[in-house]
């Protein structure tokens, strides 16, 4: 497999008769090739994984910028294949990229995938934001919604807040 085209000649003779044939042959150079499927990624903040088809008539490799980014293959050989681009949750609150490098040196190839993860946005909502109660005293309940954990407390002594905490997901305050 050569990257250059190349031109060889072919004689056929009889040196007792004179004749002489000449046959040209022509051969063209072999193109490297590996695309991919997508160039872009996007991910939730509650991770993903990508399947990006990769085909190719020589060996690649792959490699990714990011430790929070997993890949299903280190490379691939000929043909049509999958990579699997595994991206982990996020708790940043910041947008995150990374890039994953579809190569082969030998032959000059580089392809790049850019995944981009959308930034964690904290959520914390209650039912309700003020409460009045009766001078017989107060027993209410409060939902709390969120993707975060969270703390109740309280400034007065005469008001019991339970759970003092939870964990995200919905929750039911008990306020006595």
């Amino acid at each position: 497999v050569s990257t250059f085209s190349r031109d060889a000649s072919i004689v056929i003779a009889n040196k007792e008769h004179g004749f002489k044939k000449t046959i040209k042959v022509k051969q063209g150079a072999f193109e490297p090739s590996v695309e991919v499927s997508e160039s872009v990624a996007y991910v939730p903040t509650a991770g993903a994984t990508k399947n990006i088809s990769i085909t190719s008539n020589i060996t690649w490799y792959a490699t990714c910028d990011q430790d929070w980014v997993t890949l299903s293959a280190a490379n691939g050989a000929e043909g049509t294949s999958t990579l699997a681009i595994t991206v982990d949750p996020s708790a940043s609150i910041d947008d995150r990229s990374a890039t994953v490098r579809i190569y082969n040196n030998r032959y000059g190839i580089n392809r790049t995938i850019s995944v981009h993860q959308v930034a964690f946005v904290p959520e914390l909502a209650v039912s309700t934001e003020a409460i009045e109660s009766s001078v017989q005293g107060l027993n209410r309940q409060v939902t709390v919604n969120s993707n975060i954990s969270w703390y109740a407390t309280c400034d007065q002594d005469w008001v019991t807040v339970t759970p003092a905490n939870g964990v995200g997901g919905t929750s039911t305050l008990a306020i006595s």
